[in-house]
C-alpha cells in the first residue's frame, strides 16, 4: 500500500539573512549605476527633513499649550481689568491647531515618498525576488529592514536638528513676549511618540507600497499600465466636502473653546484628505483632454501623466497645499478687523504665524520635489533610453519633463487654492468678504511665484542625472 508523503514545508528565512541579501542587493545597485545610492540618499535626506519639521510643528504647538497653562487663572468675579490682564494664550493655542492642518498633510506625503522612493527600482527587485521563491512574509521582512535603517539615520539627524536649531526661535516673539532658548523644545517622552508617528507612517507607505508585488508578481515584471482612476473619487470628495464646509461654517473658532478647534481642525483635515482622494482623477481627466492638443512633448507629456496619475499627484501635492495655505490667507481678516476682537499684537502674530507657516510648507515643497523629480528620472529610464535610441534629443526629454511636472502642479495648486479660499471664506463669515485684495493679492502672488520657481528651478536641476543616465547606456547582444 503506497503512502503518500507531504512536500517538506519551506523554512522561515532567519531574519539576519535577509538583512544581508538586501545589503548586497543595495550594494549591487550602486555598483551597477541604477541609482539606489542616490535614491538612498535622498530618502534619508527627506526623513531627516520630515522629522526635523515635525519635531518643530509639534514643538510649537506644546509652547503654545505650556504657555496657556501659565496664565493666571480669573479669579470668580472678574473685572474688566481682570480681562485685560489675562493672556490670549488660548486663541494662539487654537491658531496653532489650525495651522497644523496646512503643514501635517505635506510633511505625511514627503515620510510616504522617502519610504518608496524609487518605487519601480524595488518593485521590480522584489517581483523578480518573488518569482524564484521568495515568500511574500520575507519580502515584507526585506522592506521593513530597508525601511527602519533609512528612518532610524532620519531620526538621529532630524532630532538633532531641531535641538540645534531650538535657540533661534528665541529671536520671535508672541503676545509680545520672545520664545526662551529651549520653549520648542518637547518634553523627554514627546520625541519617542513623534519617532513612533513616523516610523510607522513610513513602514505603512513602504508595506503599502508592495501590494502590486505580492499580488501579481509578474505583472510587475512585465511592466503593466497602473489602473485609472475612477469617478467615484469625485464623488465621494464632494460629499465630504460639503460636510466639511457644512460643520465649519456651523463652528464658532473665534470664540470657542480648544477642544472645538480641535474638531474643526480635524474637519479641515478631512477636506484635505479628500483634495488627495480626487486630485488623481483630477489629473487624468485633464491629461486625458490635453493628450489632443499640443505637440509631441505634449502628448508624451500628457500621456504620462494619464496612464500614472496618482505618481503624478505625488509629485505635485507639496504645491497643492501650499497652495491650499495661500487661499486660505487671503480670505483671513484684516488687521483691523482683528483688533476689533482682540488687538494690534495679536494682528501682527497672526501674520508671523502665516509666514512661518508658509516658509515651511516651502521647505517641504522643495525636499519633496527634489526626491520625486531625482526618483522619476530613474524610474522613467527604460522609456527614456528607448526614445534616445530612435534619435529623440536631450532636449525633448527636459521638454516633457517640465511639461509633465507643470501641467499637474498648475491644475493641483488652483484648485488647491479655490478650496483654501473656500474654505476661509466659510469659516471667517463676513470678516473674509470685507477684506481688501490689493497689498495681501501682491504678497499671496509673490509666495505662489516664489513656489512655482523653485519646482521649475529643482526640475532643471536634475537634468544632468538624465543626461549622465543616457551617456552610459550600453546596448548589449541579442
Amino acid at each position: 500500500m503506497s503512502t503518500v508523503t507531504e512536500a517538506p514545508k519551506p523554512q522561515r528565512i532567519p531574519t539576519g539573512a535577509l538583512a544581508d541579501l538586501s545589503t548586497r542587493l543595495q550594494r549591487a545597485g550602486r555598483e551597477s549605476h541604477s541609482g539606489n545610492g542616490w535614491l538612498s540618499a535622498l530618502s534619508v535626506v527627506a526623513m531627516t527633513v520630515s522629522t526635523w519639521l515635525a519635531l518643530v510643528v509639534v514643538g510649537g504647538t506644546t509652547m503654545f499649550y505650556r504657555r496657556w497653562q501659565a496664565e493666571p487663572k480669573l479669579p470668580p468675579n472678574p473685572t474688566p481689568e481682570d480681562y485685560m490682564n489675562q493672556g490670549q494664550g488660548e486663541m494662539y493655542l487654537q491658531l496653532a491647531l489650525v495651522a497644523c492642518v496646512f503643514v501635517i498633510p505635506a510633511m505625511v506625503s514627503l515620510v510616504a515618498q522617502s519610504a518608496v522612493l524609487g518605487a519601480a527600482g524595488r518593485e521590480q527587485r522584489l517581483a523578480t525576488l518573488r518569482l524564484i521563491g521568495l515568500s511574500n512574509g520575507a519580502v515584507t521582512r526585506m522592506v521593513i529592514i530597508e525601511t527602519l535603517v533609512l528612518a532610524a539615520v532620519g531620526l538621529v539627524v532630524g532630532t538633532f536638528l531641531s535641538v540645534a536649531t531650538a535657540p533661534f526661535w528665541a529671536m520671535i516673539k508672541f503676545d509680545n513676549d520672545y520664545l526662551d532658548t529651549w520653549d520648542m523644545l518637547l518634553p523627554w517622552w514627546g520625541y519617542p511618540l513623534v519617532w513612533v508617528a513616523v516610523v510607522l507612517l513610513a513602514l505603512f507607505a513602504a508595506v503599502v507600497g508592495l501590494r502590486r508585488v505580492m499580488i501579481s508578481p509578474l505583472g510587475v515584471s512585465r511592466k503593466e499600465v497602473p489602473k485609472s482612476m475612477k469617478a467615484w473619487r469625485m464623488i465621494v470628495a464632494v460629499v465630504i466636502g460639503a460636510v466639511v464646509l457644512y460643520v465649519v461654517a456651523n463652528s464658532n473658532v473665534a470664540g470657542g473653546t480648544v477642544t472645538a478647534t480641535l474638531g474643526v481642525a480635524a474637519m479641515m483635515y478631512l477636506m484635505v484628505w479628500a483634495i488627495g482622494l480626487v486630485a488623481p482623477f483630477f489629473i487624468q481627466l485633464v491629461a486625458r483632454i490635453s493628450s489632443f492638443f499640443g505637440t509631441s512633448s505634449d502628448f508624451v507629456a500628457t500621456r504620462r501623466v494619464a496612464t500614472n496619475a496618482k505618481e503624478s499627484w505625488r509629485r505635485v501635492s507639496s504645491m497643492a497645499f501650499l497652495s491650499l495655505l495661500l487661499g486660505y490667507t487671503m480670505m483671513v481678516p484684516g488687521e483691523d478687523k482683528i483688533e476689533e476682537v482682540a488687538d494690534v499684537t495679536f494682528a501682527h502674530d497672526i501674520a508671523t504665524g502665516v509666514t512661518i507657516t508658509f516658509v515651511i510648507g516651502f521647505i517641504l515643497l522643495l525636499v519633496s520635489t527634489v526626491l520625486t523629480q531625482a526618483s522619476a528620472v530613474y524610474e522613467e529610464a527604460s522609456l527614456t533610453k528607448a526614445l534616445d535610441f530612435i534619435g529623440t534629443p536631450i532636449t525633448f526629454h527636459r521638454t516633457v519633463t517640465f511639461k509633465q511636472t507643470f501641467f499637474p502642479m498648475l491644475a493641483t495648486s488652483i484648485f488647491g487654492f479655490a478650496m483654501g479660499a473656500l474654505l476661509g471664506a466659510v469659516m471667517f463669515g463676513s470678516g473674509a468678504y470685507e477684506v481688501t485684495f490689493s497689498q495681501r493679492s501682491l504678497v499671496v502672488a509673490l509666495a505662489y511665484l516664489l513656489g512655482v520657481l523653485a519646482v521649475g528651478a529643482v526640475t532643471l536641476a536634475v537634468d544632468p542625472l538624465r543626461r549622465k543616465l543616457l551617456g552610459r547606456q550600453i546596448r548589449h547582444n541579442d
